[in-house]
This record gives C-alpha cells, structure tokens and sequence, in this order.
C-alpha cells in the first residue's frame, strides 16, 4: 500500500493481496439510467458554465482525521470534502497542498463538467450496509471530452469500525482515462484539515509508491492503521527455533484480536481466516516473511471490507513446515 502518512493514513487498492484491507472492486450502480436508487444533487456544472459545490447533510456521522462530521461538500469536478465549503476548484495539485479544499477526498481531482443529455452526481444511503454511496456518472474530462464515471462509499464507523475509529474511505472506478494536457492529469488522494497532511496517490500521471495505475475496475481504500497491523519481524538474535502459532488476544473478541506467530526461517507464509463451513473469509497475510516473530491484527472485516457475524472462525497459517489452525470466537 501507498502511504502512511502522518495521521497513519494509507492507500490499499486491490492489488495489495497480502494485506486485509485491501478491498475487492465491486461496483455500486446508483445512476438511475442504469436502474440505481440513488438521487440526483444537481450540480450545474454543464460545458462553459460554472463549476458547482453542494453541501448535504450525511446519515450517520462520520470521523476523518480524527474529527466528526454530519455534512459533506460535494463538487462536480471529482472530490468531495467534509462539513462545509463554498469552494469549486477544478485546477489540482499534488496532495496536500494549499491550493485545495479543507479535508478533502479527491478521487478524480480535475476540470470535469456534465453533459446536458446525461450524467451527473448522484448519491444514497444504503441503509442496508451502513455505507453513503457518491457517484460521479459519465461526466467528461474538458481536456479531451473522454468520460469518466467513479465513486465514492463511506462506511459508518459505528458499524465498520477502524482502528483509529475514522471511517473507512472506498473509491472504485468504473470508467477512466486519466489522460493529460497543458492543464495536467487528474488528482487521487485524500487530506486533512488544515492540509499540512494527506495521502497521494496519483498526481499528473505520476503515481507514489506502492499504487497501481488508474484503470476501469481499479478500488483503492483509504484508512489509517497502526504499525502492529503490518507484520514485523523480531531481531536476529532473538529468532524462534520453530514455527509457532499463540492464541489470538482477547478471545473471544469484538470488534478486533491479535494473532501473534513465529517463523524460525525467511519464507512464503499465507495467514488465512474461515468460517465454520470452511469458507474464506479473508487473506490477512500472503508472501515472504523474515525470520522472527510477527503480530496482525483482525479487525472482524471480510475480503469485501464488511463486518463478519458472530460466531467461531478459525485461523490457518500455512509455512514450509505445515498448516497451523486457531479457533476464535467473534462476539456481538
């Protein structure tokens, strides 16, 4: 993943496999052409008029950067931020800077407008999944007319809770031509208040660290996280003799427990939890792995970023040596 940055903010997109916050694309269809639910914001962006910003009120609260908010601002050209602004810019910069909203969320940060005959900015509460869904529907970049449709899904932290307690941010893209001109490429990142902080992704083509190019089908979560969630290893001198996997703590547990294991040599090691009918539920770990001793926590979070249902899981650590198998037990 991309990042941290100083809050401990990261970018996980759907290549970062050996990591449980890494989400799976799955497209959430609101744009009622296309049969969604979800309510028009009627933004007045429209070729050669003015660029448009739209404050509405959030149905659950939502905490960014440690702050709360109930109401977010939404623009026609590609981001949104939280509480209230009367900003519209559409000329984007790298992330954070001055030149940009307070707490903002660029996901397709550039000179965007809506065709008259289709498209625009929708949004929906899906009360179902604790999540508020935002799309930017078939809008068209002014600097070649190619059109671009993505979305933006915030996940109520009451209910998908981060270790942070800040909520957890999806983007997915559907459609998307990151091409360039005179002007520049499209902004993907996210920052904080006072826009000393952020996490970028992209930025005029150029892509930081970890991050995967933009492509239709392409989901990046952005979601802060402490160090004990990336596995780490323990100083050579102080490598176990065997592999070894403890009991997670606490057990049982809600929302989150700690898996502790030990690997007497560098290898490939998968960390794996599964329900009681032997279904995946998610990959907590995948790859090589040094010698040493390594803790990752679980957040109570599927491969699809939702809360499981209480009940018994169990966790399979596959090394070299063999399968290790842990019983827990998820509590509501």
């Amino acid at each position: 993943p991309s990042g941290p940055d100083a809050y401990g903010y990261h970018a996980f997109d759907n290549g970062d496999v050996g990591y449980e916050q890494a989400p799976i694309y799955d497209w959430i269809e609101i744009d009622p052409d296309f049969g969604g639910a979800g309510s028009d914001l009627g933004l007045t962006d429209h070729n050669y008029e003015q660029d448009d910003t739209q404050t509405i009120d959030l149905p659950f609260t939502f905490t960014y950067y440690g702050q709360d908010y109930d109401k977010i601002s939404i623009c026609s050209n590609g981001w949104l931020a939280m509480g209230t602004t009367y900003l519209v810019h559409w000329r984007n910069w790298a992330i954070p800077c001055a030149g940009a909203p307070d707490a903002m969320i660029a996901a397709f940060w550039d000179d965007l407008y809506i065709y008259y005959s289709s498209g625009g900015v929708f949004t929906w509460y899906d009360e179902a999944n604790d999540r508020f869904v935002i799309e930017w529907s078939r809008l068209r970049l002014e600097q070649n007319n190619t059109t671009e449709t993505f979305e933006v899904v915030l996940y109520d932290p009451a209910v998908h809770p981060s270790e942070t307690g800040d909520g957890a941010i999806l983007v997915q893209y559907q459609t998307v031509s990151n091409s360039g001109s005179a002007r520049g490429y499209a902004t993907v990142g996210i920052q904080n208040q006072d826009r000393s902080d952020g996490v970028l992704y992209t930025y005029y083509n150029n892509y930081t660290p970890g991050s995967a190019t933009l492509t239709a089908g392409r989901a990046i979560r952005f979601e802060p996280m402490r160090l004990s969630s990336v596995p780490t290893a323990a100083p050579e001198n102080d490598l176990p003799v065997a592999v070894a996997l403890a009991q997670n703590f606490p057990n049982p547990f809600n929302p989150q427990t700690q898996i502790n294991f030990s690997l007497p040599v560098d290898q490939q090691v998968s960390l794996q939890v599964y329900d009681i009918d032997g279904r995946l539920v998610t990959t907590l770990v995948a790859g090589e792995l040094a010698a040493g001793h390594h803790s990752v926590t679980w957040r109570g979070i599927d491969s699809r970023g939702a809360r499981v249902s209480s009940g018994p899981y169990f966790f399979r650590l596959r090394t070299r040596e063999g399968v290790f198998t842990r019983k827990t037990m998820m509590v509501k």
